[in-house]
């Protein structure tokens, strides 16, 4: 049994003795502590959910997992975050690992297709289940609304778990040959056009990505592919978003912000090179990018917009030196950046103050996302699009949806992108963005 029903039972009596009159501003949290077991025995049935959230750093030895949605919000309910409150049972001194709303947010360009239907533009929502893993310790917590006072909560909650158990929801085989591959020739038409307004001086840069769309001939094994990220790439966010009939996963080393008592921590990372063979050859490889003025100059520009920005909600902004992030198979230039917000402002405001940056978009912002929505042959959606959590005691942790792909109606969608700006040759990006379609298309026996 997962639920202590001792312990539940008084949490909702308490409740229901205390609260007098119906709030719809409350949101409600049973927290308990569970054993690996249990926790391992509902990540495996992840797969059954027509509807489940999945994040996971290795490094840090955080993840959750989320079933269900009891209540969103969307860029035109922002404001309902002020006057909401959360009511929790977790007695212990530190709650800021929890995530109570989960979600993101697309890439902001019009989309041409239905590829991404499955998704809203833009939604954070409190699921009804989480599975939770914090400092080796793990949680199973249960988030409602005031109408589950009028149950009888223990039953609710025991069918509740019992329907995740016996669930199965498949995937939808149709087929759906909307999008094609971004191939050579499509790639040079692209960056040429790119090259040209950049040699105008209507840009300075843009990021522009491809699509490689493979067809899967046998259900995907998401458990496996999700344990392999996480082995692979322990030093990068490992997500799995399914909703309905797709579902979007991947490993993106690219922090967006994480934020906990008005402390901001997030990262430059833009220029990039391959790793090499030996630890000579990766050395050599390490310095040359080092020194390589294009890349300089590329990821310069991540870094001076993301701590423009940052500064008008901060009271102070601060970077180090630019160091080397390794990857399994690549290395990026990378400059950790911290600030102390000031307490007036958003989460939501603060993230969306910094993207899209120009590692995943460009320069001047707005001229770069015209360009992208008309040179690219596909719909972005959720890649380099936002991920991520937050909850309403100041703290929450989001990641840029690149190293992802999307499956939907037994095709696999990938994706990769690379930054154009002055003296870049088509070649050359072409191979980058195949290096970064590797990961994901590694994992793929067929492919």
């Amino acid at each position: 049994m997962i639920v202590n029903n001792k312990n539940f039972t008084t949490y909702i009596l308490k409740l229901q003795k205390n609260i007098k009159h119906k709030n719809p501003n409350l949101l409600y949290t049973y927290i308990q502590e569970i054993n690996e077991i249990i926790y391992e025995e509902y990540f495996n049935l992840l797969l059954n959910q027509k509807q489940f959230f999945l994040w996971d750093f290795p490094e840090r030895d955080y993840s959750f997992f989320s079933f269900g949605n009891i209540f969103s919000i969307n860029e035109n309910s922002y404001k309902k975050i002020n006057q909401l409150k959360h009511i929790h049972n977790f007695e212990e001194s530190d709650f800021s690992f929890y995530p109570l709303f989960v979600g993101g947010i697309k890439f902001p360009v019009q989309e041409k297709t239905n590829l991404w239907s499955d998704y809203p533009s833009e939604i954070w929502f409190v699921p009804e289940i989480s599975f939770i893993k914090y400092r080796n310790n793990y949680y199973f917590a249960f988030n409602f609304v005031n109408d589950f006072l009028n149950e009888q909560p223990e039953k609710v909650l025991e069918e509740k778990l019992k329907n995740i158990l016996n669930s199965s929801a498949k995937f939808d085989n149709k087929e759906y040959d909307e999008i094609n591959d971004t191939k050579i020739n499509d790639w040079n038409i692209m960056v040429s056009a790119a090259l040209s307004d950049i040699k105008s001086g209507d840009l300075e840069k843009v990021v522009l990505a491809r699509i490689k769309k493979v067809s899967i001939n046998e259900e995907i094994n998401l458990i496996e592919i999700i344990k392999k990220l996480k082995t692979e790439f322990p030093e990068c966010y490992v997500f799995a978003w399914r909703n309905n009939n797709s579902v979007f996963f991947g490993a993106t080393p690219e922090l967006l912000g994480r934020i906990s008592q008005n402390k901001f921590e997030t990262d430059a990372l833009a220029g990039s090179i391959n790793r090499g063979i030996n630890d000579e050859e990766d050395y050599t490889l390490e310095n040359k990018l080092l020194n390589d003025s294009k890349n300089i100059r590329e990821h310069n520009a991540v870094l001076k917009f993301i701590v423009e920005n940052l500064s008008r909600l901060s009271e102070s902004v601060n970077y180090g030196k630019t160091k080397i992030k390794k990857l399994k198979n690549i290395q990026h230039l990378w400059t950790p950046i911290n600030a102390k917000v000031r307490k007036d402002t958003s989460i939501i405001s603060l993230i969306k103050s910094i993207y899209p940056t120009p590692a995943i978009c460009g320069l001047p912002k707005e001229k770069a996302l015209k360009q992208i929505e008309k040179l690219e042959i596909f719909d972005r959606g959720l890649y380099a699009g936002i991920l991520g959590w937050f909850n309403l005691e100041g703290n929450g942790e989001f990641a840029v949806g690149i190293r992802s792909a999307l499956y939907k109606n037994s095709f696999l969608y990938a994706f990769a992108g690379c930054g154009i700006v002055e003296g870049s040759e088509i070649k050359s990006e072409f191979e980058e963005t195949e290096l970064k379609l590797k990961p994901i298309l590694s994992l793929f026996r067929e492919i």
